[in-house]
């Protein structure tokens, strides 16, 4: 159990929280947000790996934690270490090479950025929200 083999029942559960994680945590201008999620993430890859929905995700699994190596927590530079480690090891050998390609893209500037979303706080203060402290 826990490898995805028969694991149906937690499917729903697995989908919000991978929905949080790519919706608001993993790209967080927040950084205690971005650990929180990394950590999430490879959890969720490292006991649900066989599960269809994470073998399918892999290169935005992949995206998403090679946009975290580089982030200024140190525990989330280790995560999402730990976590590419993982996701390149649970890949075909197609799966490999393409996400070879997809890390060479993404260390070297050309592949596609994706930008911190705002959190809840930032967006109050956006609209005349916030308080005085």
């Amino acid at each position: 159990m826990g490898t995805g083999e028969d694991d149906s029942g937690r499917d729903p559960a697995r989908d919000k929280i991978i929905k949080k994680l790519f919706d608001e945590l993993l790209f967080s201008s927040r950084t205690d947000e971005r650990c929180a999620g990394c950590v999430w993430l490879v959890s969720i890859i490292s006991y649900s790996r066989k599960h269809a929905r994470v073998q399918k995700m892999l290169p935005e699994i992949q995206e998403a934690l090679s946009h975290l190596l580089g982030d200024q927590n140190e525990l989330t530079q280790e995560m999402s270490s730990l976590g590419m480690s993982i996701v390149y090891e649970l890949g075909d050998a197609a799966t490999k090479n393409e996400l070879v390609q997809a890390l060479v893209n993404n260390l070297s500037g050309t592949a596609k950025k994706k930008r911190a979303v705002k959190n809840r706080k930032s967006q109050l203060a956006d609209k005349g929200y916030s308080r005085a402290m």
